[in-house]
C-alpha cells in the first residue's frame, strides 16, 4: 500500500523535472538536493539543500553514480539532485553509513552521499520507453530550486 502523505491522498504536483541527455557532471559542480527527509519528524513539505558534486563515481567508484556533499537523511532517497540551472543531475540513492564508518575506522564521515547519475537514469527511462521533457535550463538558483520543490513529491509505503 502506497500514499502520498493521509492528508493527500495520492494528489501529486503535476509538474515535469527537466532532464538534459548531455549534461556534463563535473566535479565541484553546484547542486541541491530536495526531498522529504525525516518526515515523521519535520515537514510534510519537500525541503531543499545544497552541496557540489564531490566525484563521478559513486561507492567504490561505482559507474553510473556520483557522490555529491548536499546533505540528505533517511526520506530523501529517490528525491532530485538538481543543478542550478534546474538540470536533473541525479536522484537520490544512499549515503556512506555512519555506524559502519564508525566501527571500521572510528570516525565518521560527513556529507558523503550517492545519487543513481542522469546518463544511467535516461537509459532506464529509454529502455522502459517512459517519456520525459528535455526543457530549458532555469535562469536563477531561485527559479530552479522552485520548480524542483514543485515537482518533488513523497510517497510511503507500508507492509
Amino acid at each position: 500500500y502506497c500514499s502520498r502523505t493521509k492528508k493527500s491522498n495520492w494528489r501529486f504536483r503535476k509538474k515535469i523535472i527537466s532532464i538534459n541527455k548531455d549534461i556534463q557532471i563535473s566535479r565541484g559542480k553546484p547542486l541541491f538536493a530536495t526531498g522529504f527527509p525525516l518526515s515523521n519528524l519535520l515537514s510534510d513539505y519537500p525541503s531543499l539543500t545544497v552541496g557540489n558534486v564531490t566525484s563521478q563515481g559513486g561507492l567504490k567508484g561505482a559507474q553510473g553514480s556520483l557522490q555529491f556533499s548536499a546533505p540528505v537523511q533517511p526520506g530523501n532517497s529517490g528525491g532530485a539532485v538538481v543543478d542550478y540551472s534546474g538540470q536533473l543531475l541525479g536522484v537520490v540513492s544512499g549515503s556512506l553509513n555512519q555506524a559502519m564508518m564508525l566501527n571500521r575506522t572510528g570516525t565518521t564521515s560527513q556529507n558523503v552521499n550517492f545519487a543513481i547519475s542522469t546518463p544511467l537514469l535516461v537509459k532506464f527511462l529509454d529502455k522502459g520507453q517512459f517519456s520525459y521533457s528535455s526543457g530549458k535550463e532555469s535562469s536563477n538558483f531561485e527559479h530552479a530550486s522552485q520548480r524542483a520543490v514543485e515537482y518533488t513529491n513523497q510517497v510511503l509505503c507500508y507492509k
